[in-house]
């Protein structure tokens, strides 16, 4: 199990090496800030019906968990990203052997008009998409965060116009030569847009995309919010599809982080063993690391 915990290859870890660490750090790594910041999270375990504010409802299913407003907010901190208003829940399988982490952001932009949806470029799109991430890494450095470099396109813009769903995946490196992906979907309503971040390996994004597909058929927007409840007089969006993809440049490269992985390996649904294998991680980060209480970066 602890031979996934960085993708990388930098750390292999056999059951061995967490008893050394159990050994060597005891009761502090069970008071790990971490471990007590997840375990302060809000968390919902499928199914049930996990609210995103006044926009949008989610079912989750069983095997997966889910927190709100308060509990992404929480989240997002603890992958290193900056606190986000606009992000209004996180889902995560609870199977360890899971490595991925699903975030729901809504922006009050207006109602977008699609008609772009036959002349978008992707070229032209991923060099706004470097851009971003390139100016967002003056944010990361200033909070002594890992930068990131976007890379190419894992699934190049898409739009399906019977769902309002437009989609795209995006290859990044970090600073430390760690490969991550983020695949991103728009979900257009009335009077705003659902963004959903998936946050995994490159290499999962293909075969992920059905099951996200799934999830995402228990995603609706609450009565009033639909993109076809639109009225004369609502408020539009100044911008297209195109728009869409260009103004979350910066947002996508900061999705993920090294403990969403933790997260989604060790996390029971909230029980004692999910806070102690968080507190085993952060041990084990420290171990490898030689620093003391630092926060485990990408």
């Amino acid at each position: 199990m602890f031979s996934n915990l960085r993708r990388g290859g930098v750390v292999g870890l056999s059951i061995v090496a967490v008893t050394m660490v159990l050994a060597a750090y005891g009761r502090e790594s069970m008071a790990d800030p971490i471990a007590d910041a997840f375990r302060a999270i809000p968390w919902q375990t499928g199914p049930v019906k996990g609210e995103m504010g006044t926009y949008a409802t989610i079912d989750v299913p069983e095997g997966f968990m889910f927190s709100g407003p308060e509990g992404a907010q929480k989240f997002l901190e603890l992958n290193e990203n900056p606190p986000n208003p606009a992000t209004i829940g996180v889902l995560l399988p609870m199977d360890e052997s899971q490595s991925w982490v699903v975030y729901f952001d809504y922006q009050d932009s207006g109602h977008v008009k699609d008609d772009d949806r036959d002349t978008i470029d992707a070229g032209k799109l991923l060099a706004t998409l470097k851009d971003g991430a390139t100016a967002g890494n003056s944010q990361r450095r200033s909070r002594g965060w890992d930068t990131i470099e976007v890379i190419d396109w894992v699934v190049a813009p898409g739009y399906e116009a019977t769902t309002n769903r437009l989609a795209w995946g995006v290859r990044m490196r970090t600073g430390k030569g760690q490969d991550v992906a983020n695949y991103d979907v728009r979900i257009l309503g009335r009077t705003g847009v659902t963004s959903v971040t998936l946050a995994c390996d490159p290499g999962e994004v293909v075969s992920l995309i059905p099951r996200l597909q799934q999830l995402l058929g228990g995603y609706e927007f609450k009565q009033g919010q639909r993109y076809a409840e639109w009225r004369s007089g609502d408020k539009m969006a100044a911008y297209g599809l195109t728009g869409l993809i260009a103004g979350g440049a910066t947002v996508a490269a900061l999705k993920g982080g090294l403990l969403a992985k933790l997260v989604a390996m060790f996390a029971k649904a909230g029980k004692a063993i999910a806070i102690f294998f968080i507190a085993i991680a952060g041990g084990l980060w420290r171990l490898v690391t030689g620093v003391k209480g630092s926060k485990p970066s990408r």
